[in-house]
């Protein structure tokens, strides 16, 4: 009797070794989980914040043109000499053929804001809205590398042009910035959820 005494006291400490490693394991796999939670609402969050402020920018370029047009006509004015059609005609062409150009660009970062919205949300997720958001960041460093040289050429003797410059740069650097935080955003809450995917079907 005291052998077997001796055998259930042992399986009993082994159960009750074995039940504790068994929480331990569940405690740090709940932790890392929550950690990743947070990591992933945070993430979230950003893609939402930076999805707004993709609208607010596609708005701001549409305004913006717009206003480089009405202000100095001139330095469009003379893509039209050559044309033998009566000048109001060419003008209203071109008004239509612009207009319908700044429907299509705002349109564009509408779908792009409102799908980081709905992503940033939990919902829905499409990986489209990211492409023009990769084509627009190569391009925007393009202009700014573009806009950096003319300045360095236009110091000292176009000053005006340069202070345009210094306020087109920031802006286009900013719009850099709030589209590499989508990018950024989106792509770490997808890898986050597939993490905590695996993890949940393991466990």
């Amino acid at each position: 009797m005291g052998a077997e005494e001796k055998r259930k006291e042992t399986r009993k400490e082994t159960r009750k070794e074995t039940r504790k490693e068994t929480i331990c394991e569940t405690g740090l796999l709940s932790q890392v989980q929550m950690g990743e939670g947070a990591e992933l609402r945070r993430y979230r969050n950003m893609l939402a914040v930076s999805g707004v402020g993709v609208i607010i920018f596609g708005i701001y370029f549409v305004i913006r043109t717009t206003m480089d047009f009405y202000l100095h006509p001139e330095e469009f004015s003379g893509m039209f000499e050559d044309i033998s059609v009566p000048r109001i005609y060419v003008w209203i062409a071109f008004w239509v053929i612009l207009s319908m150009f700044f429907v299509l660009y705002f349109l564009v970062w509408l779908y792009v804001g409102r799908s980081a919205l709905k992503e940033g949300r939990g919902e829905k997720k499409r990986t489209l809205y990211l492409v023009p958001v990769l084509l627009q960041i190569l391009l925007l460093i393009i202009s700014i590398i573009s806009d950096f040289r003319e300045m360095a050429v236009a110091a000292g003797f176009l000053e005006g042009t340069a202070n345009i410059r210094n306020i087109t740069i920031v802006l286009d650097l900013t719009f850099l910035y709030i589209l590499a935080v989508l990018l950024v955003s989106a792509i770490r809450c997808r890898k986050i959820e597939s993490r905590l995917r695996k993890k949940n079907a393991s466990g």
